[in-house]
């Protein structure tokens, strides 16, 4: 299509794309809602395609009233994040264990210094495991978990009050919600609308449905090769791999780092199959998960993702560079169904 060269459409284009550049710098200004309402929005999602799976193979198969579906459903989701968290629980405290080992004058901290003492070079060895190095490791440590858990309680009573809202919202009011808009909406906006909130959707859901999936796969990968090993806390550190697995490039290596600390605390040679483990989790994410899987549901050009990448790290950090791909997804349909649907309008001159 040849572009249009009425001044009135791309009038309402400017305005468009200054509206949305003003929302979105709004969530990223305030970034731990944006936080929020991205985790919400996974948790709809989840829970919509877990419902529809429930209601398929459950409750339609056994017959059951809503009153029993519904009690299986919150009794099973309890036990499932109870378990979840008693385990994350206790594979941080084996962590904490790990750490205050290292004081040199407990004989397991001794015996952790000598094991390196063994397989370094003098130099080396007189420089990173003399006291003041160990001391200043476990203040690091100390503050990185004491900094992760102050930010995680935060975003979290947030996120208690924000989430049951948007829940309420998406699942009880969505029609009446999409109703108002379309009354303070010209009618001729409408089929816009419509096309271009239903391809957001659907694009959003599948790009984080994709990296959902990355992100598991990973943290099971590593979880059950840091268990296998025996490394301290290797539930939590195979998560947290996982987790930090969705920042593009830097995160598997930020993911990496965590447990090949504590399996080189533990000894040389559990610190090597750490690193074996990581090598491996990122060889099935590189040469299986993101080429057949991802690739298949974010249709993104590798050199544009990369500069959209690029530049949310330098605007934003970390937090641009994972959501540099989303927004950029969200930009892209909203401006090309207005552009469409203003040419339909206003004709295309």
């Amino acid at each position: 299509m040849a572009l249009s060269i009425d001044a009135r459409i791309w009038k309402i284009l400017f305005m468009i794309l200054a509206l949305l550049t003003l929302v979105f710098g709004v969530f990223f200004y305030f970034r731990n809602l944006f936080i929020i309402f991205v985790v919400g929005f996974i948790l709809i999602l989840i829970t919509e395609r877990i419902t529809h799976w429930y209601d398929l193979k459950i409750k339609k198969k056994y017959k059951l009233k809503t009153w029993q579906s519904s009690g299986i459903a919150y009794v099973a989701l309890f036990i499932f994040f109870f378990i979840i968290f008693y385990f994350l629980f206790l594979s941080l405290a084996e962590i904490s264990t790990v750490f205050a080992q290292l004081n040199p004058s407990n004989p397991v901290g001794q015996a952790y210094i000598d094991n390196f003492k063994e397989i370094l070079p003098e130099r080396v060895s007189n420089l990173l495991i003399e006291d003041s190095f160990l001391v200043d490791l476990q203040l690091f440590v100390f503050n990185f978990f004491a900094d992760f858990l102050l930010n995680f309680s935060k975003i979290f009573f947030t996120a208690v009050l924000v989430i049951p809202l948007m829940f309420f919202a998406y699942f009880n009011r969505k029609k009446k919600i999409m109703n108002f808009v379309f009354e303070a909406m010209p009618k001729k906006f409408h089929k816009g609308f419509l096309r271009s909130s239903a391809e957001i959707g659907t694009k959003l859901k599948d790009f984080f449905t994709a990296k959902i999936i990355e992100s598991l796969v990973i943290a099971f990968i590593c979880s059950l090769g840091f268990m296998f090993i025996g490394i301290k806390g290797g539930l939590f550190l195979g998560i947290l791999a996982g987790f930090l697995n969705i920042i593009p490039y830097v995160g598997p290596i930020m993911g990496a780092i965590p447990p090949l600390i504590v399996g080189l605390i533990s000894g040389p040679e559990v610190g090597l199959y750490v690193l074996i483990v990581v090598v491996f989790a990122q060889l099935v994410d590189n040469f299986y998960l993101i080429p057949f899987m991802i690739s298949d549901k974010v249709k993104i050009d590798p050199l544009l993702s990369i500069v959209l990448i690029l530049i949310g790290a330098q605007l934003f950090g970390v937090f641009g560079m994972v959501f540099a791909l989303p927004v950029f997804i969200v930009y892209k349909i909203v401006l090309k169904e207005a552009y469409e649907e203003l040419v339909a309008i206003y004709g295309n001159k």
